[in-house]
């Protein structure tokens, strides 16, 4: 059974992704989510590996200057499944 501040700061995570918009605000974004990475609790080293991975693209994206609009699509679609992998985790453990 999972604890309680563990199911709170899930949702913090869920509520933390649900619009994120520019480069700046995808990287406090970024920031954030391993910052409540860190509160967790429960022990599975995988989702933790795969929740990092997905925030290290949401960050490296917030530095990422595209010089055109094909880059900028790409980044923007890299953001994208980032954000959906990440809620896809949560979500899952949060049943």
């Amino acid at each position: 059974m999972m604890e309680q501040r563990d199911l709170t700061t899930l949702r913090e995570m869920l509520r933390g992704i649900s619009a994120p918009h520019g480069a700046h605000h995808v990287g406090e974004v970024a920031e954030r989510l391993l910052r409540l990475r860190d509160r967790l609790s429960f022990d599975d080293a995988d989702w933790y590996h795969q929740l990092t991975q997905h925030v290290a693209t949401l960050d490296s994206a917030s530095t990422f200057q595209p010089t055109n609009d094909i880059e900028k699509s790409q980044v923007d679609s890299a953001v994208g499944v980032a954000v959906g992998e990440i809620r896809k985790l949560v979500q899952a453990k949060l049943g």
